[in-house]
């Protein structure tokens, strides 16, 4: 009996593997389970990517001791007696008005602000002077879901600010350095983010000098922004022309059937994408006689999953057919119909019983038998938002 109980009390989460949903340990329990023992560095990144993930409080054990450590700053979780630091650079206007959020008026309040927006945040570092010991700016990333620009897949916003008195010093491209590397190496981000306001020549000189680029210009609230945006990824995407079935394995993800697809395999296009030349994703696509090209298979490794790989193979093809109508035909499988339409796919039409009278074993997918084809499509030469039948 106490075998079971304890079984019920760890195992509440829910996961899954492939299609099917299994009991597992909750996040609480994981992050109380990496405790006790000297933790190493894969631990470390466990728990801090759980606390995240699901905002969870950092266990005084890792925060205590989490550090990133410069030439000249040790980047460190905030501390409720940073309060006075805090205010002494805070409380400048000529800081607050450039980062956008209103200057602080009261050591209490900068207390509170540690203790309900800093500790909360795992990855909200304080950046301290190593020669004074002292706290001197911030660094670390927006909060999930806070953003100020709609960020990629496995892409996180960083933001940072410095005291007056070290501005033009270096200091904070030497902070942004170290943590670009924190979250390729420990959080395995694809890209980072960073948002400006377009008056802020400063904060871009920071973020170009780190390799950021400048993708776009924007409105946020009434306020000229722009958006920066560095890849941490080394994904590369290839075509293929010859010895496409050496990809098999890969595009049975996305097709269960072999005979389906070499129908169009030898007369399609076959593009395939690694990191760290592990072939992790391909996609198919066919020209139709009507002028439209056709995706017909797009597969992303399980293990590469969540990490914006099958957006940027749907973008790299649109990019190649910039004034083509692209259609592609799915399942109604939930989650892959809204990742289609999060990408700007609409609804086209269906094919009836395409996958009961083409397939020889029922395909179930998150609880749904697959019968009908439904098409999607992107028509970038319209601006189309009417549905077909």
């Amino acid at each position: 009996m106490r075998a079971r109980r304890s079984r019920k009390k760890y195992f509440t989460g829910k996961g899954r593997i492939g299609h099917l949903e299994v009991d597992c340990i909750t996040p609480e329990w994981q992050v109380r389970f990496h405790s006790g023992y000297k933790l190493d560095d894969n631990d470390i990144k466990d728990v801090l990517l759980l606390c995240d993930k699901f905002n969870l409080a950092l266990p005084d054990e890792i925060a205590q001791n989490f550090n990133i450590d410069t030439n000249r700053l040790t980047l460190r979780r905030w501390r409720e007696n940073d309060a006075e630091a805090l205010y002494k650079y805070a409380s400048d206007g000529r800081v607050s008005e450039m980062a956008l959020w209103p200057r602080h008026t009261s050591v209490d309040m900068n207390r509170e602000v540690i203790k309900d927006f800093f500790q909360p945040n795992p990855f909200t570092l304080a950046m301290v002077l190593k020669e004074t010991n002292e706290p001197i700016g911030c660094i670390g990333l927006v909060p999930a879901g806070a953003e100020h620009y709609k960020p990629f897949a496995n892409e996180r916003e960083v933001g940072y600010w410095i005291g007056f008195p070290y501005w033009g010093k270096g200091l904070t491209s030497e902070a942004l350095k170290s943590m670009i590397e924190f979250c390729r190496n420990n959080i395995r981000l694809d890209s980072l983010l960073i948002t400006t306001d377009a008056a802020n020549k400063a904060s871009q000189r920071v973020a170009e000098k780190c390799g950021f680029i400048n993708f776009t210009d924007y409105d946020n609230n009434g306020t000229p922004s722009k958006a920066f945006r560095l890849s941490l990824s080394s994904l590369v995407i290839r075509k293929v022309e010859d010895d496409k079935r050496d990809f098999i394995d890969l595009l049975l993800i996305g097709d269960e059937s072999e005979d389906m697809i070499m129908r169009y395999l030898d007369r399609g296009s076959l593009y395939v994408s690694s990191i760290d030349n592990k072939d992790v994703a391909v996609i198919v696509t066919v020209e139709n006689d009507n002028g439209s090209v056709e995706i017909k298979n797009l597969a992303v490794d399980a293990a590469f999953r969540r990490r914006g790989i099958g957006r940027r193979m749907l973008e790299y093809v649109e990019n190649l057919y910039p004034d083509k109508k692209i259609i592609l035909g799915t399942g109604e499988t939930p989650s892959t119909l809204r990742f289609y339409q999060a990408c700007g796919y609409r609804y086209s039409h269906r094919i009836p019983n395409f996958f009961t009278d083409n397939y020889p074993n029922p395909i179930v997918e998150e609880d749904v038998t697959l019968r009908d084809m439904v098409y999607l499509y992107k028509d970038f030469n319209k601006n189309d938002t009417e549905e077909h039948s």
